[in-house]
């Protein structure tokens, strides 16, 4: 019989949300049960119970963790002004972590999470979705068989529409077009 995994999901409504579905992703994943939901605001945690069929919710993510001990953590929310203490909370533990982009705010963050990980076992995904589409697999091979010639090349767009303008599109949608060049 397969294990399941128990995963604790961390949002923060009105800051930052619950991503780009981080918090529903685990409904169609047979091997994961959701057991806990944290919130920092409060009046918000019964639709988070709702939407992710969560049995238990907190305001606290670090009381969730500890009572809790998920497998696997969901840092959800969008905004990063929190990301590398709620990243380090989860390492702490033991818990896997499947998180919402941005991933932290500096280089020096970064370090200190892979070496917590390294140190700890501890994997961590950022939501890179689009690495995986099938688009994306046909044109890693046709580029590793040399079917269209040499890349000498590569640039990405964002939407460049008036709610983005300016640098938001290199914040929203620059992770994903950098994580594609590196397929």
């Amino acid at each position: 019989m397969a294990r399941t995994y128990r995963v604790g999901i961390i949002g923060r409504t009105g800051k930052g949300n619950y991503g780009h579905g981080l918090d529903t992703v685990w409904k169609g994943v047979e091997q994961c049960q959701v057991v806990a939901v944290a919130d920092d605001n409060k009046s918000a945690l019964p639709g988070a119970l709702t939407r992710t069929g969560a049995r238990k919710a907190y305001v606290d993510y670090r009381e969730m963790l500890e009572k809790e001990k998920p497998d696997i953590v969901s840092i959800s929310q969008r905004w990063l002004d929190r990301h590398h203490e709620m990243l380090m909370a989860a390492i702490r533990l033991g818990c896997h972590v499947y998180m919402e982009k941005p991933f932290v705010r500096d280089l020096v963050e970064a370090d200190e999470v892979v070496k917590a990980c390294e140190m700890r076992h501890v994997k961590l995904a950022i939501a890179h979705g689009n690495r995986y589409s099938p688009q994306v697999a046909i044109a890693r091979k046709l580029i590793g068989d040399g079917q269209i010639g040499q890349v000498l090349e590569l640039r990405a767009r964002g939407k460049e529409d008036a709610r983005r303008g300016g640098g938001e599109d290199l914040w929203v949608l620059g992770t994903h077009m950098l994580d594609l060049m590196r397929v």
